[in-house]
């Protein structure tokens, strides 16, 4: 079947109460029909090139030699959307990968850690790490100095962490396994946590964020997801910063939450962030009002940025 005659079979079946709730937040009817065609897309394939092994400008010479086309992803110095003429997309396949030159990544995960920005040096946590995508892309922006905790909580996702470090030649990662609301070691200069979420900005990847999307739902995850935020925050050191970041593109799991956080911590500072082609996070919805320092919040959209959708903020906490 033709991907357009897939998505549009798809389209039928939203549920009536998710297209109404996305009316709702793009404004209109329009507005959702665009942005649920580019959300059930096949996203285009991007890749992140391993700054730990080659440089950006050797690994396109190579691949543009095998015929491969890459451009830039606009956030992300080390990414680039790639295809082939020849329909090609395997990837995995290339000795590239093999040898660890390149990690095959979505591009809209790259956001998170270029917002977070860590520093050779520094002592990073990465809160939900398997399998590892964000871990050795913070890794080669440190260039392998400092210390990265990388913790997982699913000891059967840790075999892939564990076999992408070493693939693309990461030496400074501490693998842990823990629920990471109770984690222990405080102390971090900088947090990423990519939050367990609906999943509603990766439905090219899923359906079953369509199958079970509920509210009541929503509002189980919202709990987990403040709980983790909460406990995360306390980790850091003064003047430490956090990415709360999920692949969900409901206000109920980021301005929500962040807004019950920000209740909890008056204190918390949001930092202005750019990535072009996000839109900014809502400060009123429907009657709600989101505390305002969620305006420094990015949101993707498929439909405009041509990837998956991703809500990106980054909290400081005060020296």
């Amino acid at each position: 079947m033709a991907d357009e005659d897939r998505i549009e079979e798809l389209v039928h079946q939203v549920k009536p109460a998710f297209k109404e709730h996305y009316v709702k937040l793009l404004g209109s009817v329009e507005a959702y029909e665009r942005f649920i065609r580019a959300a059930l897309r096949w996203p285009r394939k991007s890749i992140r090139v391993n700054t730990l092994k080659i440089s950006v400008q050797t690994l396109r010479e190579r691949l543009e030699a095998k015929g491969w086309r890459l451009e830039p992803v606009p956030w992300c110095p080390e990414g680039f959307f790639i295809q082939h003429p020849t329909g090609r997309r395997d990837i995995g396949n290339l000795e590239e990968h093999a040898l660890g030159y390149v990690y095959v990544q979505e591009a809209s995960s790259m956001a998170p850690p270029v917002v977070l920005n860590p520093q050779p040096g520094e002592l990073v946590w990465d809160a939900t790490a398997a399998p590892g995508s964000k871990t050795t892309q913070m890794a080669a922006m440190m260039r392998n100095e400092g210390v990265i905790l990388a913790n997982e909580l699913d000891a059967s996702r840790i075999a892939s962490l564990k076999a992408n470090l070493e693939r693309m030649g990461v030496w400074n990662v501490i693998i842990t396994q823990s629920d990471a609301r109770r984690f222990t070691l405080e102390g971090f200069d900088a947090i990423l946590l990519d939050a367990p979420c609906s999943g509603t900005g990766t439905l090219s990847k899923s359906l079953k964020p369509l199958e079970w999307w509920s509210e009541r739902g929503l509002l189980r995850l919202s709990r987990i997801q403040y709980s983790l935020l909460t406990h995360a925050y306390s980790l850091l050191k003064p003047g430490g910063r956090l990415v709360y970041s999920t692949c969900s593109l409901e206000p109920l799991e980021n301005e929500a939450v962040l807004t019950d956080f920000f209740a909890r911590h008056p204190e918390a500072e949001t930092l202005p962030i750019s990535l072009p082609g996000g839109s900014p996070a809502f400060t009123v919805l429907e009657g709600s009002v989101f505390d305002e320092r969620v305006r420094h919040a990015v949101r993707f959209w498929p439909h405009e940025t041509g990837t998956d959708g991703f809500f990106i903020i980054l909290i400081r906490k005060p020296a």
